[in-house]
């Protein structure tokens, strides 16, 4: 008996399923993982259909509007996975669902997905495998990971191959096109709507079987996931800084031990997280053979009581570090100091409605950057004028706030007036001997 109700769910921040009638014209069209249109109110909507039942508990349900896929567009087992991540980071999975997918397919374009593969089974004794590349030499480190691209792909599994921002993935490209060239799709946050709509259909259709990209390629749709590299694993880029607060790294973990797929992390200075599950032996950690190491007296600092007696609104420096910095200068040597973010300001708030300016592609904080008098998003590039006026309420007053390596170099101006300070970036080039204080980010 074919199934007459439907249970959808939207991007909304509750989990309930509405049931919805398929009219008579989309009986037996209509199944599970499939976008549709319904009114939901006095709107109209897209919403994923989550289920199918022969009758609803309500006497009177609106009908579906109109069917967009008629081949779903997210298999039932991706499905079990997204509920699984909505329920680690607190979120329906009607958002879990919106953020797996690309903004062509969110906005309901429809996606050419030519038939639904068959999947072969995976053995019982498959097992997820995490190996963690500490500091490997960058010729080592890519002949590994080509080792196992080649594996995966000799057993018709696919990769993903996550890089933690755009500018990284065109060497990756280049290192991987001469061999695989017409087997490698990219996904990223800026790409042309339609370019980035075909190659996440081309994944789905199981054409592209090596997909390289930023944070949310974590999600690509491969039917048969064999691999997932993710290169500089500790960089704080991966982090989803807006609900959903997911960590690419740990998607990764839970995607690839339910679909028994291997891992490798590697970084120059390891994660927290990835150094805890080597001691558990959980990891398998490869590191050079002709790494020598030499011991650092390493302080690790809990600020957290320094910040609440001093009362600031943003924390600069513990006294610790800044009496550490002033006998260094005073000694005439050197001094470096990483900071994670970039830009001047990474927060931007109207102190009236509470209206954040955020990267229309990404959703996630857009960064003032005082350098260029612009507003730019970290992930896709998106750039905006500066503003001092909200968008949304239209008060007078936007705050900004958040510290990048911008506005750490001001600071250290105004703190160490007579020493000398640069700034190491991409944009700036190499800094050379003529400094006392360089500032920067782990990607310099």
């Amino acid at each position: 008996m074919k199934k007459k109700v439907a249970q959808v769910i939207f991007n909304l921040p509750i989990e309930t399923r509405f049931d919805y009638s398929i009219p008579s014209s989309l009986l037996g069209q209509v199944g599970v993982g499939a976008r549709v249109k319904v009114g939901f109110g006095n709107k109209r909507l897209i919403g994923y259909v989550v289920s199918l039942k022969e009758k609803s508990a309500f006497r009177k349900l609106k009908p579906i509007l109109s069917l967009i896929d008629n081949v779903p567009i997210l298999s039932e087992s991706f499905l079990k996975e997204l509920k699984e991540l909505a329920d680690y980071y607190c979120c329906s999975l009607g958002e879990m669902i919106e953020t797996s997918l690309p903004l062509s397919v969110r906005k309901g374009k429809v996606v050419e997905i030519l038939r639904q593969r068959k999947i072969p089974m995976k053995s019982s004794s498959e097992e997820s495998e995490v190996f963690v590349l500490k500091d490997l030499p960058d010729e080592e480190k890519w002949e590994f990971y080509l080792k196992k691209i080649r594996e995966s792909l000799s057993k018709q599994k696919e990769v993903i191959f996550l890089v933690p921002e755009i500018s990284y993935i065109k060497d990756c490209f280049d290192r991987l096109k001469g061999e695989f060239s017409d087997r490698i799709a990219v996904l990223y946050g800026s790409q042309n709507p339609s370019q980035g709509l075909r190659e996440w259909a081309r994944i789905k259709n199981g054409q592209a079987s090596i997909v390289i990209g930023v944070i949310s390629a974590v999600f690509a749709p491969v039917d048969n996931l064999g691999l997932i590299i993710i290169d500089e694993e500790d960089n704080y880029a991966y982090k989803h800084d807006q609900s959903p607060h997911y960590h690419s790294r740990q998607v990764a973990y839970m995607r690839a031990k339910k679909e028994k797929a291997s891992i490798i992390l590697s970084s120059v200075s390891i994660s927290l997280e990835t150094y805890f599950q080597i001691k558990q032996n959980k990891f398998k950690l490869i590191e050079s053979k002709d790494t020598e190491t030499t011991p650092i007296d390493v302080k690790l600092l809990d600020t957290n009581e320094e910040r609440f007696r001093q009362r600031k609104k943003e924390f600069v420096l513990s006294s610790f570090l800044e009496n550490n910095i002033q006998n260094t200068l005073a000694a005439h040597g050197k001094i470096m100091l990483f900071m994670n973010r970039k830009g001047f300001s990474t927060f931007i708030q109207c102190r009236s409605c509470g209206f954040s300016l955020k990267c229309p592609r990404c959703n996630i904080s857009l960064t003032y950057h005082y350098d260029k008098k612009s507003l730019t998003c970290r992930f896709c590039n998106y750039k905006t004028q500066v503003l001092s006026i909200c968008p949304n309420c239209q008060a007078s007053y936007m705050r900004y706030s958040g510290m990048g390596t911008e506005k750490l170099e001001s600071e250290m101006h105004r703190m160490f007036p007579q020493a000398k300070i640069r700034r190491w970036d991409k944009e700036s080039g190499l800094p050379g001997d003529d400094f006392d204080i360089l500032i920067s980010t782990q990607i310099s």
